[in-house]
């Protein structure tokens, strides 16, 4: 992610917690910002979430769904049609889709409301959507369980009063990539610690590419530590490590450490990228999928 994406979507997801306050949720970890529409109270509220790509707003838009069990598939795929108007590549778009949608009060009517001309009005809750909606909150879970029990983490070390521990994940896809992060974020000693460094690198066979990215700090309330992200990226690409995500997690000690904590971040990650074969020692090449 650029520095200039990252600071569009940290100045956006401010802007929507100001605005909207409880009636929005910003998860910086999983880049998703969800907005309640009306309000979080509405019975039949409209949630809209949007999962933001690594290049936006800069080249690409967000993926953008509409939740609630009173609306049926044609009303979610009316939503979609009408917020891909306002998505435009180089700008920040959820403010705008968030007052579109609030907008569209015939999503939300009361029984016997009438909706406006042209538009799907509002259905009953129905068994079916109830069941659909249940289907894909534990479908979710069940794809979070999967990858998180494919997780390794390593033993952690302590460095003048800072400990850090990596924790290693096999991926193929960006989507396998926050939910390791979701996964490990489920113990709040790691979702708590000071610093939670991510670096992960995906081969992508139809495209002939790298699918790679960082960050400096992954937690909700983490500042970065400036820099790391790129220096553990880097030291994957050094060692032509595939399909795999790493998170250094670092619990600051009230010692500052200066450059060295750049390397004491990546032995952490080096020690279980060799444990686990990513990286072989003597031939310094990839252990997995090459």
């Amino acid at each position: 992610m650029s520095a200039e994406d990252a600071e569009e979507r940290e100045m956006e997801m401010q802007a929507i917690e100001a605005i909207y306050d409880q009636d929005a949720r910003c998860d910086r970890a999983a880049s998703v910002i969800e907005v309640h529409v009306p309000d979080r109270a509405h019975p039949r509220k409209v949630v809209l979430r949007a999962h933001l790509p690594c290049d936006y707003p800069s080249t690409a838009g967000p993926v953008l769904e509409f939740l609630s069990p009173h609306l049926d598939a044609a009303q979610r795929e009316w939503c979609s049609s009408g917020a891909s108007d306002l998505v435009v590549p180089g700008a920040s778009c959820i403010y705008p889709v968030a007052e579109w949608l609030r907008e569209q009060e015939h999503l939300w009517a009361t029984d016997g409301a009438e909706p406006a001309d042209g538009d799907p009005g509002g259905g009953k809750l129905s068994e079916e959507q109830e069941a659909e909606l249940a289907a894909a909150v534990e479908k979710h879970c069940a794809f979070v369980d999967d990858v998180a029990s494919t997780i390794i983490t390593g033993e952690p070390f302590t460095e003048r009063k800072s400990t850090f521990q990596a924790h290693v994940c096999p991926v193929k896809s960006a989507a396998e990539v926050d939910a390791f992060v979701e996964a490990l974020f489920r113990n709040n000693k790691v979702r708590n610690a000071t610093h939670n460094i991510l670096a992960y690198r995906i081969w992508v066979d139809e495209r002939q590419a790298w699918l790679q990215d960082c960050d400096d700090g992954v937690g909700p309330d983490d500042p970065g530590e400036d820099a790391a992200g790129g220096r553990l990226l880097h030291l994957m690409q050094v060692a032509d490590v595939k399909d795999c995500a790493v998170v250094v997690t670092r619990w600051y000690g009230g010692v500052l450490l200066g450059p060295s904590r750049f390397a004491l971040i990546n032995n952490a990650a080096r020690q279980l990228l060799e444990q686990t074969g990513y990286i072989v020692q003597k031939a310094g090449k990839a252990g997995r999928g090459k």
